[in-house]
Formats: C-alpha cells, structure tokens, sequence
C-alpha cells in the first residue's frame, strides 16, 4: 500500500495495525491500471479522541455505487478520513452526510465533485495538499462546523455555492486577490485572506495584513492597508519595516520577538496595541507620528531602545509600555497627556543585575496633569507621586504633600541607597494606589516605611534585595509584617 508523503509518522504506524481481513466495498469505479476495485479498511479500535480511522485503499475516482455497503460510514458515529496516494477525483455525493471529522487528502487528488462532503456536520478540518484543481458545486454545503480551510496555489476553480451553509469560515487561498471568481462561494459572514505577494496574507478587501510568514528581513507594506492583525509579524526575521500612511492599526504582538532594527512609520497611525514592539531588542529609535493618543505596554522588554519621539496627541500612558526598556536614554512626555501610571517607568529588567540608563525624565511644563522634578513625576498638585528616577540622586524622600504611591513607582532605577517614607503618608484605596507593590524588582540599602502601610495593603515590597528595612510607628502584628516582606530578600529588619 502506498501512503502519501505527507502522513506524519504516528499516522503511518496506525495504518499498519489496520484490520485488511474484510475490507468494505462502498465504491463503484474499478482502477483500469490494475482492474482492483477501491475499497475502505475501518479501524476495530479508537484513537485518543474516540474516533474511528476510516482509509481509502485504491486509485483513480470514488464514488459510492447502489447496492454498495455505503451504510457502514453512514453508522459510523465519528471517524477520520485518509487515503491512499492515487486518487485523483471524488465523485458527487460521495461522502455527503457521513460524521467525518477530520480527513487528510492525497496529493494525487485534484478534483472534488458536486455535494461530494455536503452535510458533514461534524467535519472540522480537511487538509488539502498542493494539487487540488477543482472544487465544484455544493462541495461543502452545510459543513457549519468547518472554521478555516487552506486552499493551494494549483485551484482553478471554485463553483457556486461550494461554502454555503459555513458560517464564519476563513478561506486562506495561496493566490494573488482575484484570481479566483465567485468569492465568498456561498459562505455567508466568510473571512477571506489571500496571497498578496510571496509570504503575505491579505484579507479579501485589501484592508488588512492577515500574516507575514517570509524570509525577507526589509518589507514595505502596501498602500491601502488599514490595519495589521495581531501576531502577524511575531518571530518574522524582519529587520526594518516601512509602513504606509494608509495604516491605522497595528494589532497586539504584531512585532513581538522580531529583529527588528529599524520601523519607518506612516502618518496615519491611530492605534498601536499592547505588546505591538515587544521584545523587539535590536529596535533603537521609535517615532510615533501624531494621531495615537493611547499606548499601552507596547514597546515592554525593547531592551535595546535608546530613544521614543511621543507626540503631541498622546493622551494616556498605561501598563508596562515602556517597562524593561533599560537602554532607554530620555523620555519627554508632552503636554496633552491626562494619564499615566507608575509602572509605565519601570524601565529594568527583572533580573536584578541590569540598571537602566535614563539620564532625563520630563513632563512638558505645559502639561495641565503632571509636573516632573528631577526625573521624579508628580500629578499637579503633587499629591500622588507616580515615578521616582535616580536622576537627581541615590537617596529619595517621599514629599509631606503626598498622599498615594504608584504601583512600581521606583522601578525607573535597579540600585537605591535610601528610600525614606514618612509617617503621614496614607496609601488611598483608589486605582493608582499600590495594587501589589511600590517596590518591585530593586536593591536598596536603606529603607524607612510607616507601619500603616503594610496594615492596609497585602503587599509592599516584591522581589527586592534590602539591606536594612525601619518599620516606623506602632504595629499590630509583626509576624504579618515578617510574612510580608517575605517576598524579598532582606538582612535586616528594625521596628522603631
């Protein structure tokens, strides 16, 4: 028996415990090579899955025949379906209506007929390997539960209706848009994405760049293209990109874990989600034109980024956007920004060795919502403090006016000689109070903190190294303080 060269090996070794005593003749055509009649061999066991295995033994075309033992699939509850390298055409009908769940073709095949897998209800995926040339009427009306198939670059044609009744599929076909007629063929609220160019993937309306799979290391996507999908660049050997004035979007991950050096980014762009650059460690140098207003950890662990351009329109900074960017070198935050967080500045890495290197931390004076000293950010009134930097020294005082901390407000900076909270600050219960911790991830020598703190939050104090830790004020149980800082490792700790 020949199996075709692209079943897997555990496939293979299935086929050979196979039961051939008694095969099954459902099929009607006889191979004129060899005058053998086409047959099935069924499994007597179940996979993993609790399927049966159903192959197709013979060559040339299948079709069921009147007075064929067709009512064996059609009793089968849930089965596979594979063939033996050969054939070349199903015939119309013939697997319509059978609980076929999963079926692998052959390479040889290169047409199937009319209502040939119609109301497969349970059909699930079907690969198709290079080959297929036709695939006609009906062929898989009623397959609801069909969610994607990939088309190869050898169809010609694809008949009406073909995908009627397969709600919400994705056609991936491997051609240029347009060369194929009839589009969606009868599938309703159908995602299509086709070959733009070698390695691209472009949805069917030429608004969205669906997947970039090439080798290449510079790409220019094209004019027209409103938005990048999530993931569609992640782990691509890209090392610049040049993106037009038609984009709008750039999707969560887009970029994520690219060797990306160089980004040459168009002035359309309104929207760029979370962790769109991250990982990105050979990125330098961002430029992010006016329009987007919202960043939200999307250039997190860009470890070798020296320099981001915000612009005017930028309104709100949130989570890790610029977290573990420790080769940052400046950071100007203009003036139309109303939110930001603490943890938007926690520029080191979590391995407790590399320092940042921010030398200048800014916000515009302009700026209605926050005002900077020192690389240290306030809001207005400086009654939250929501970023300290060692800019202006090792040692740092929380300011009487302060009332609530940032969550990883230190974390701009690894090594700390003194921190010094006073006694009168109250850490509010509202969302930009420490969630978990205001010190996260860094060593410092001295450290003076209220006891009132540790009585109101869970958590102060995450995988730091402290030398000595003052416990000021009354406290209630010292234990609980203990069980607290036991995140950290501290060889100190003095309750005054």
């Amino acid at each position: 028996m020949k199996y075709p060269e692209i079943y897997n090996k555990e496939e293979l070794q299935l086929f050979e415990r196979m039961i051939t005593t008694e095969p099954v003749n459902i099929f009607d055509d006889i191979d004129v090579k060899t005058g053998s009649k086409n047959y099935v061999l069924i499994t007597d066991e179940r996979d993993e899955n609790d399927k049966d295995v159903v192959i197709a033994v013979g060559s040339g075309e299948i079709g069921t025949y009147e007075g064929g033992e067709d009512y064996v699939l059609c009793e089968m509850e849930l089965f596979d379906l594979y063939f033996e390298e050969g054939f070349t055409k199903i015939k119309d009908e013939t697997f319509a209506g059978k609980n076929i769940v999963y079926c692998l073709l052959p390479e040889s095949m290169e047409e199937l007929g009319e209502y040939s897998f119609a109301e497969c209800c349970k059909l699930e995926s079907i690969i198709i390997p290079d080959g297929l040339k036709y695939i006609r009427k009906s062929a898989f009306v009623g397959c609801e539960k069909l969610k994607q198939i990939n088309l190869p670059s050898t169809i010609e044609t694809i008949s009406e209706d073909a995908f009627s009744g397969c709600e919400k599929i994705t056609i991936i076909i491997d051609k240029p848009k347009g060369s194929l007629a009839g589009a969606p063929w009868g599938a309703d609220n159908a995602h299509i994405v086709w070959e733009e160019a070698e390695g691209v993937y472009i949805t069917d309306d030429g608004e969205e760049l669906f997947e970039f799979y090439g080798d290449d290391k510079e790409y220019t996507i094209p004019d027209g293209i409103k938005r990048i999908r999530s993931q569609a660049f992640s782990g691509s050997k890209l090392e610049k990109i040049t993106i037009p004035d038609s984009l709008e979007k750039i999707g969560f991950f887009a970029f994520e874990n690219s060797p990306l050096k160089e980004i040459i980014v168009g002035k359309g762009i309104k929207k760029m989600d979370p962790w769109a650059f991250g990982r990105c460690q050979y990125l330098t140098k961002v430029d992010i034109p006016f329009g987007v207003e919202t960043l939200n950890g999307t250039f997190t662990r860009c470890t070798g980024l020296e320099s981001v351009t915000l612009p005017g329109s930028i309104k709100k900074l949130e989570g890790r956007v610029f977290g573990g960017c420790c080769s940052l070198k400046e950071l100007n935050i203009p003036a139309s920004v109303e939110e930001m967080e603490g943890e938007c500045f926690s520029f080191i890495l979590k391995d407790g060795e590399t320092e940042s290197k921010i030398e200048r931390l800014v916000v515009d004076e302009n700026n209605k919502n926050f005002v900077s000293e020192n690389g240290v950010i306030y809001n207005k009134d400086k009654s939250r403090l929501v970023c300290v930097s060692t800019i202006g020294g090792k040692s740092f005082t929380v300011p009487d006016t302060v009332k609530s901390i940032d969550r990883n407000a230190f974390g701009a900076n690894l090594n700390w000689e003194k921190i010094i909270v006073p006694n009168d600050v109250i850490i509010d219960d509202n969302e930009h109070t420490c969630v978990d911790s205001i010190f996260q991830n860094i060593n410092i020598d001295y450290v003076e903190i209220p006891a009132s703190m540790f009585e109101k939050k869970r958590r102060i104090l995450y995988e730091c190294k402290i030398k000595k830790l003052v416990i000021k004020g009354a406290v209630q149980n010292k234990e609980r303080i203990r069980q607290i800082s036991s995140f950290c490792k501290i060889d100190e700790i003095i309750f005054e």
